[in-house]
């Protein structure tokens, strides 16, 4: 069994290893993209972690959250994206894709307040 380390912590904000990479690995998987395309996938990938990096999780919750976000805001993009390919031809497809682009939106929207209300308490707690 592997030992708490901390060294992935940058990833998932815990501070054992098994949970950071665990939540990495399902970041990555849930991406829109074609995950049997390897070059696609390690892109993709390594610019969604290397985003997660960059906003610092300060313990599992935050992980989760900032996991959950970049998740949503990849499939909103996305969603948009196919909402706009064939609109003249698929009108009704392209405004349930819009409709679904919105919710997703949404969902990013709700996750950056619940993030944001994360870190507040827990720089309050730290005080």
């Amino acid at each position: 069994m592997e030992r708490p380390k901390g060294d992935w912590k940058v990833l998932g904000g815990g501070d054992r290893d098994q949970w950071n990479k665990r939540l990495a690995t399902l970041v990555t998987t849930a991406l829109p993209v074609n995950q049997k395309d390897i070059e696609t996938l390690s892109c993709a990938g390594s610019a969604v972690v290397a985003g997660v990096v960059d906003m610092k999780p300060a313990d599992p919750i935050e992980g989760m959250l900032i996991s959950q976000l970049v998740v949503a805001n990849e499939a909103a993009l996305n969603l948009y994206r196919l909402a706009w390919l064939n609109n003249a031809q698929y009108f009704e497809a392209s405004a349930k894709y819009l409709q679904l682009a919105d919710k997703a939106s949404r969902t990013v929207a709700m996750l950056t307040e619940r993030l944001d209300q994360q870190e507040t308490e827990g720089s309050s707690k730290s005080s």
